[in-house]
């Protein structure tokens, strides 16, 4: 299903494919289960997401290029959905652990333009147990720390980290 969606990409709305091609998150799972069980619903997402990184790899690789807009940042719904597609194209690549993908979330998140592209690179980096993404929440909240709104975004990042969980 992710494949055929992916083959769409062309012709698809990048706003809807992004949603498409979101995996739902763990709150959602377990709403669905007769009995929770938080561990097994976290390992079977996570495994998941890997695995369709790995087995999608080039095809998230290519839609990630293709969704780079070099262009001065427009807020319109095509150029949002390009951003947020590009930016759940980042994760997975993230996730697959191929292709330098890591050190290309350390790029966006350090040339990035705008909160948008920012947080989708630091949130690409927020489970890779890694010294890039320490530097980056560091740097985050260094440049942040007088801003109370924005730092709420780096307290969200940090709550749903699974970098220092232990199962």
């Amino acid at each position: 299903a992710f494949r055929s969606q992916l083959q769409k990409s062309e012709t698809a709305d990048p706003s809807i494919l992004a949603q498409s091609l979101s995996f739902p998150g763990e709150g959602y799972l377990g709403e669905k289960l007769e009995v929770i069980d938080v561990d097994s619903v976290h390992q079977a997402r996570q495994f998941l997401m890997r695995e369709l990184a790995l087995c999608l790899n080039e095809e998230f690789n290519e839609l990630y290029q293709r969704m780079k807009d070099p262009g001065p940042f427009r807020i319109d719904p095509k150029a949002m959905g390009r951003r947020k597609l590009k930016n759940l194209c980042l994760d997975y690549l993230v996730r697959s652990e191929k292709n330098k993908a890591r050190k290309r979330a350390v790029f966006e998140f350090e040339n990035s333009s705008n909160m948008t592209d920012t947080m989708g690179a630091l949130s690409a980096l927020n489970d890779s147990d890694s010294e890039d993404r320490e530097k980056a929440m560091a740097k985050f909240e260094q440049k942040w720390l007088d801003e109370p709104l924005v730092l709420d975004k780096w307290f969200s990042l940090q709550a749903v980290s699974y970098t220092h969980l232990t199962l």
